[in-house]
C-alpha cells in the first residue's frame, strides 16, 4: 500500500471561483468536470480542515459519519443529488462500519449532458493506517475468524496506486471499476466469519455500483446538529445574491 502519510491533498482554491461553480448549480446549469474537480478538492479540503487540528497528522478515525453528514448537507443545500450510505447496508452486514457519500452531479462531457457519479470518503485514511504485526492480525475461536486486519491489507497490489489516489483526494469517480476496489475492501473485513466460508472471488463492481446508486440512505446529522458541533459547512455566499441583498435594504 501507499504511504498514508502523504495525504491529504491542500487545496489552493479562490473563494470567487468555488462561488461561480456553487452559483452554476444551484441554478441548474451543467458544469464541467474539471469544475465538478474543484469543487469536490474543496469540499474535502474544508471537511477534512475541520474535523482536525492537523489534517496531515490526523487519522480521521470514527469520523466518518461527521465527515458524510457535511459533505452532504452542503451539495444538498446546492440542488446535488447526494446521500449519505453505511457499508453495513450497502455492503454487508458484517462489513466494518464505515460512512461514505454518494453524489450524482450534472456535468458537460464533451457537450453531452450527464449525471457523473463521485464516492466521497475523505476519512478512509483511518483505515490504512497499519500498526506492527496488523498483516497477521487473524483471531478465530471455533472455527470462526472474529478480528481481522486493517482493510488497507485487502486492496489488491494492481490498484495501491488508484487508492493512493482515493487517499489524497478524498474522492473518486463512481464507475464499476471504482466501486469493485472498494466495495471488496470493505466484503474482504466482515467479521464475524466462517473460515470455510473466506471469499476467494471479488464480486462485479456492477452488482456495487448499482447498489451504491439504488440503496436508501442511512442516516446523518443534520444540519443544525452540525452547527451546534462548529462543523456546518454552507455554501459561500455568491457576489450577486449580496448585492441583490444590499439594492433591496437600501
Amino acid at each position: 500500500m501507499c504511504d498514508v502519510q502523504a495525504t491529504p491533498y491542500a487545496v489552493n482554491y479562490s473563494v470567487e471561483e468555488i462561488s461561480n461553480i456553487e452559483e452554476k448549480i444551484k441554478n441548474n446549469e451543467s458544469v464541467t468536470d474539471n469544475e465538478v474537480e474543484k469543487l469536490l478538492n474543496y469540499i474535502c479540503y474544508k471537511v477534512r480542515e475541520k474535523l482536525s487540528d492537523n489534517m496531515y497528522k490526523a487519522t480521521f478515525k470514527g469520523k466518518d459519519l461527521e465527515a458524510s453528514s457535511i459533505i452532504c448537507n452542503y451539495l444538498n443545500d446546492l440542488g446535488i443529488n447526494a446521500k449519505v450510505l453505511n457499508t453495513k447496508t450497502a455492503i454487508d452486514y458484517y462489513a466494518t462500519n464505515n460512512n461514505f457519500v454518494i453524489a450524482g452531479i450534472k456535468a458537460n462531457m464533451y457537450g453531452v449532458e450527464d449525471v457523473l457519479y463521485y464516492l466521497i470518503d475523505p476519512t478512509f485514511k483511518q483505515f490504512c493506517l497499519f500498526e506492527k504485526d496488523d498483516a497477521n492480525r487473524y483471531k478465530e475461536r471455533d472455527g470462526i475468524i472474529y478480528e481481522k486486519p486493517s482493510i488497507g491489507h485487502y486492496i489488491n497490489p494492481e490498484d495501491a496506486e488508484f487508492v493512493c489516489d482515493f487517499l489524497y483526494f478524498g474522492y473518486m469517480y463512481l464507475d464499476a471499476d471504482a466501486a469493485s476496489v472498494y466495495g471488496n475492501a470493505f466484503y474482504d473485513s466482515r467479521v464475524p466469519e466462517k473460515k470455510s466460508d473466506t471469499k476467494s472471488y471479488a464480486i462485479p463492481g456492477m452488482v456495487y455500483y448499482n447498489k451504491f446508486i439504488s440503496s436508501e440512505p442511512s442516516p446523518m446529522y443534520s444540519k443544525k446538529e452540525l452547527e451546534d458541533k462548529d462543523l456546518l459547512l454552507e455554501p459561500i455566499k455568491h457576489k450577486s445574491m449580496q448585492l441583490k441583498k444590499d439594492v433591496t435594504t437600501c
